[in-house]
């Protein structure tokens, strides 16, 4: 462990005497700004994220928790409508309870507790806004309205549904103002999430081996290089319904295609498939779903993902911690991301497959 304060370790960096984590902040920090530098910290201290869900639900708690520990500005948590918590429990079924409360009130409480320097928010959805859930009205002189919450922040991320047509709109603004887009939801032992941030600039450290002259062994230097990602669109997204497009690479698990599934028969008959709760004719009616829905979209045979409908059809409408708690750990690193900019983020969509605990990047989309 090095033995330089953090003021020191801010004039390494080039930085300024005044450079943002001081005090009380540098103190909280401590270890992590040894991890990934002062800079980065700052980064975050000016960050502001915006979580739209069920407060109760767990996996919004183990999102909100891990950033507000990593020392951003500002949390705000936005309570859906009404008409958008029947959707979400249609389309992603039981959700886990959470830890830090059974609503957003406890919720906030318990947050300033673990974190007294992260301003924690809320903020309601008005009835105008069911479409989205986007803006909202104050409640008891806490929460701002949509301006000073999710129209404003830096990285909105959403509990939902991960192909929900009703947050097109507010994907389609945050990446008009440069700023980040995600919804995930778990689906039993499945769990997913879409990222939507336009192109991004990221700073990641490589390691160079530089020649010598005497011709001896080259030592390794590290060096951070610029890499820029680019993610499509959400709307486009929502829109895919073509796994013949030459837009489909090759090698593609295909593992978007069981999210659309399950989104097309909670369409269809209000629920989500699960043989533990329905019996096993429950599963077989969401695999001939799913089969006909393959043919729709162009999904030869061979690729469809069969393991992957089976998890689902077994499992999609029960709630499991530790996927929630896994999904929650990977959004909120990479919500964190956007700030730092020191790690490349993952750009289109990432699944989580609890029984061969192995997580997917799907590139699909315009």
């Amino acid at each position: 462990r090095s033995s330089k304060s953090v003021a020191e370790m801010g004039a390494d960096e080039g930085g300024d005497e005044d450079f943002g984590v001081g005090g009380d902040a540098a103190a909280m920090y401590d270890r992590q700004i040894r991890l990934w530098g002062v800079s980065a910290q700052q980064r975050l201290s000016q960050t502001v994220i915006a979580l739209v869900g069920d407060a109760s639900a767990l996996l919004l708690q183990e999102v909100a928790k891990n950033v507000v520990l990593a020392g951003i500005r500002e949390l705000v948590l936005v309570e859906p409508t009404v008409a958008a918590q029947q959707r979400h429990a249609a389309a992603c079924g039981t959700p886990c309870r959470g830890f830090l409360g059974s609503n957003a009130s406890q919720v906030k409480q318990a947050l300033n507790s673990i974190n007294p320097l992260v301003q924690v928010r809320l903020c309601a959805s008005s009835d105008r806004d069911a479409v989205d859930g986007s803006r909202g009205g104050g409640e008891d002189g806490d929460a701002g309205d949509g301006e000073d919450g999710v129209e404003k922040a830096d990285v909105v991320c959403v509990v939902s549904s991960v192909l929900d047509e009703a947050y097109a709109g507010l994907a389609r603004r945050c990446r008009a103002r440069g700023g980040a887009f995600y919804i995930g939801a778990t689906y039993g032992m499945l769990a997913a999430f879409a990222a939507d941030f336009g192109a991004r600039t990221f700073s990641e450290e490589s390691t160079v081996f530089s020649a010598r002259k005497d011709g001896g062994e080259s030592s390794p230097k590290k060096r951070r290089v610029e890499v820029t990602v680019e993610s499509a669109p959400y709307p486009s997204l929502l829109g895919f319904n073509d796994w013949s497009s030459a837009r489909v690479h090759r090698r593609s698990k295909c593992g978007l295609f069981v999210f659309q599934a399950l989104e097309s028969f909670a369409a269809k008959y209000g629920r989500l498939p699960c043989a533990m709760k329905h019996g096993e004719e429950d599963a077989e009616l969401f695999v001939k779903h799913a089969n006909k829905l393959a043919v729709e979209m162009k999904l030869s045979e061979e690729r469809v993902p069969r393991a992957l409908l089976d998890t689902a059809a077994q499992t999609a409408a029960s709630g499991v911690p530790s996927v929630a708690a896994v999904l929650g750990g990977v959004l909120a690193r990479e919500l964190l991301k956007h700030a730092m900019r020191t790690q490349p983020a993952i750009a289109g969509v990432f699944y989580f497959d609890a029984h061969s605990s192995r997580g997917v990047v799907e590139h699909v989309g315009a």
